[in-house]
């Protein structure tokens, strides 16, 4: 999508292709709330803008199971293509500039794919589905993972004895703030990275959480190079 047409919206049902959220985003103590107004097209490509507005919404509070409410400053967007189209195969490109200033920490700019089985934002969705991607029947994973070779009936129109899921690919996720190296690494802000998230993992020799693979580590030979700092 080259988003060469001048004032294109995007809100539910406006746009065959991307579809902007109306909703609150609680995945990772997210301090936004997403509105549909704040992207459109101009000038020959497509704008998402931040600012401080405040919403009040209905909110559901997971641990209690009863819904209250709150309220979120920032307003900002997120475009997705669920639903509308997918991606088998081949090469993707981007042409982007990332918000704000580089020094600045604060925002989380993001350019990423998630299987269709599952939907950004919609947390439910991706329970026991992300980000699986295994074909095999494995006993002891098949709790795991809601859709396994293992099942012997198909459900919504899926074959059984076929594994399916919704692995995620992270093209590009930024980083701003003061310059200065991340705990137990060598990477520095400014930075951005690039990842392939996919389940199950090997369950031996795992690296331990927030710091680097050591020898014999299942990421055995990973570097970190130059190209991670913006």
């Amino acid at each position: 999508d080259e988003f060469q047409t001048e004032g294109r919206l995007f809100q539910d049902g406006e746009d065959s292709r991307w579809t902007a959220l109306d909703k609150n985003d609680y995945t990772n103590d997210a301090l936004h709330f997403y509105r549909s107004q704040n992207v459109k097209t101009t000038n020959g490509v497509l704008n998402i803008t931040s600012a401080l507005q405040d919403n009040i919404y209905r909110a559901f509070n997971e641990k209690t199971k009863k819904y209250y409410v709150d309220s979120k400053h920032v307003q900002s967007s997120m475009v997705q293509g669920w639903n509308k189209f997918c991606l088998t195969g081949g090469i993707v490109e981007f042409s982007a500039r990332l918000p704000g200033k580089g020094s600045v920490g604060g925002l989380w700019p993001a350019l990423w794919m998630l299987g269709n089985l599952a939907r950004a934002t919609y947390v439910g969705s991706s329970d026991w589905v992300w980000p699986f991607s295994y074909e095999k029947c494995d006993l002891a994973k098949r709790e795991q993972q809601e859709t396994n070779a293992c099942r012997k009936v198909g459900h919504y129109g899926m074959k059984p004895g076929v594994g399916r899921g919704a692995p995620e690919i992270d093209i590009l996720e930024a980083m701003g703030g003061d310059k200065g190296p991340l705990p137990n690494t060598p990477v520095e802000r400014p930075y951005f990275s690039t990842s392939l998230q996919v389940a199950p993992g090997i369950s031996k020799n795992r690296p331990i959480l927030s710091h680097q693979p050591k020898p014999g580590h299942w990421y055995e030979g990973l570097e970190y190079g130059n190209s991670t700092n913006t």
